[in-house]
């Protein structure tokens, strides 16, 4: 699946080979690598195109390299006009929803800034589904009061499994640990997660984040405005360090969940005129510069690009060996597109808490092994598809020892399944 190649220091890099992948993995990731893809659509399966597309969330930005180029044949420029079309019109009420909601919150003396979705794809068409805006800490009552008096729905409770019925509704116990309280907007239903900060700083992640969350106002006084939409961003180098805390943390070995998306939002920022020697100091200020070394061999990995090398050997060579050599058993855990080593993976989650800031239960779990192995409670629900918090997930671990078969089953099924539909009745 990879191929290696030396770099002038010695170490050996790992490439993705386009020969091992998929027609449907080649196409995307022509897409991360700046590439025509209009020759290789014929060869692809539709249905399993899209779909991978969109788990890798870069449907829009399949549809517009379509757009792009004549050679794609008249099926798949069809695909991407309609497509588009319904993009911008997703894109229309996501708009409106959102200057409302800004102006309700700055109504109630919020200054909030706008994470992630605009503020990473600066006027092109990307992949998003809720908007993140971040806020003071002290403003939490005002905004939940602002929003909930406009009709906003809290829909929390119902998509954080982490939070435990007695503090339903409970704003100041949740958020002695919880930074993202989400309500949706009463006319599109678009989804809106109010943040005091970038991540939890218990029960979600094992990474310690407290440093992080008392630094917060450093990152929201360096925030600017937008001349193209008016909106409060991030400085663009802070957002290419949320970015890499992305990657490195809500796509991390125990989520399993990256995707390509994350390297199109890196191209988008250095076009738009990163300062890499400004990221690198403030990465190492704030502690997570092994994540920012992470996002620089994933994109080296995935597009077999040397443009960030020198940054990555910069960062790497002032980082202690230790998080050097995690970092590169992190990107060992991706062998393919939305493909992982389990081995890599375990062995990744089992040392990790060791090197990394951690907490305290992190590095117990890690110690005694079986509850990496076993699903945590809200893991095995998500599993099984039953409501959050129920207890009649408890007895489902006795049947933990076979599903392993199931997946075996259910594997060789769709197998002999697709094997049926590609022979097409005789």
């Amino acid at each position: 699946m990879a191929e290696s190649a030396k770099t002038e220091h010695g170490r050996s890099r790992d490439f993705i080979s386009m020969e091992a992948l998929t027609p449907e993995e080649r196409v995307l990731v022509r897409i991360v690598r700046m590439e025509p893809v209009g020759s290789t659509l014929p060869y692809c399966k539709p249905d399993d195109l899209l779909l991978l597309a969109s788990e890798q969330k870069v449907l829009l930005s399949l549809a517009s390299r379509i757009n792009d180029e004549e050679a794609a044949d008249p099926y798949w420029r069809s695909w991407a006009a309609k497509t588009s079309l319904g993009a911008e019109g997703e894109a229309q009420a996501c708009t409106k929803a959102r200057s409302k909601t800004i102006g309700l919150l700055e109504s109630a003396g919020i200054c909030p800034i706008v994470l992630k979705g605009a503020s990473l794809s600066l006027g092109s068409r990307r992949d998003s589904g809720d908007i993140d805006i971040l806020i003071p800490e002290a403003s939490l009552l005002n905004a939940i009061s602002a929003l909930e008096t406009a009709g906003y729905q809290y829909q929390g409770f119902a998509r954080n499994q982490y939070i435990k019925k007695t503090e339903y509704r409970d704003w100041k116990r949740l958020a002695r640990w919880s930074v993202q309280f989400e309500f949706s907007e009463p006319e599109s239903g678009i989804l809106f997660e109010l943040h005091t900060a970038f991540f939890e700083t218990a029960r979600v992640y094992d990474e310690d984040f407290s440093p992080l969350r008392a630094a917060i106002d450093e990152f929201a006084a360096a925030s600017v405005v937008d001349p193209g939409t008016g909106l409060r961003f991030l400085a663009l180098e802070d957002r290419a360090i949320l970015l890499a805390l992305h990657v490195g943390v809500k796509r991390s070995p125990s989520k399993r969940s990256f995707n390509l998306r994350h390297l199109l939002d890196l191209r988008t920022l250095i076009d738009a005129g990163l300062d890499w020697s400004m990221v690198e100091r403030r990465a190492f200020r704030y502690g997570v510069a092994h994540h920012v070394l992470l996002l620089l061999r994933l994109h080296e990995m995935v597009t077999g690009s040397r443009e960030l090398e020198p940054v990555a050997e910069r960062v790497a060579a002032r980082l202690p060996r230790r998080f050097a050599n995690l970092v590169r058993l992190h990107t060992a855990c991706l062998i393919g597109i939305g493909k992982y080593s389990k081995a890599a993976c375990f062995t990744y989650r089992l040392i990790s808490p060791f090197i990394v800031k951690s907490r305290p239960i992190a590095r117990i779990k890690a110690v005694l092994i079986l509850p990496l192995v076993i699903p945590e409670p809200h893991e095995l629900r998500m599993i099984h598809g039953l409501p959050p918090r129920t207890n009649w997930v408890y007895p489902l671990y006795l049947l933990e020892p076979l599903r392993p078969f199931f997946r075996l089953f259910r594997k060789l099924f769709r197998v002999l399944r697709r094997k049926r539909i590609d022979q097409g009745p005789r």
